[in-house]
């Protein structure tokens, strides 16, 4: 609606996000097609948090080998934390 020449102040009005939300969507749609902006297009940043999901995930793996399974006592749910009965 921009691009087709609607003010921001009525597309304000009319749908009630903020100005600077209106703005950032625009900037990221500018992104995505390649039109500028200094920005991560959509897909970057999806590829971005699925390789930091898959890093977790290693990370866990990999401690877990180290101080072995059975003396693993509680994950926590955002795989972020690992307690041992040793500790």
């Amino acid at each position: 609606m921009v691009r087709a020449g609607h003010s921001l102040e009525r597309l304000v009005q009319e749908f009630e996000p903020t100005a600077q939300s209106i703005r950032n969507w625009v900037g990221q749609a500018e992104c995505d097609a390649g039109r500028g902006g200094n920005g991560l297009t959509t897909a970057e940043r999806e590829e971005i948090n699925q390789l930091r999901r898959e890093n977790r995930q290693l990370r866990l793996e990999r401690t877990c080998s180290q101080i072995g399974a059975d003396r693993v006592r509680l994950w926590c749910r955002n795989g972020l934390s690992l307690y041992s009965a040793s500790e």
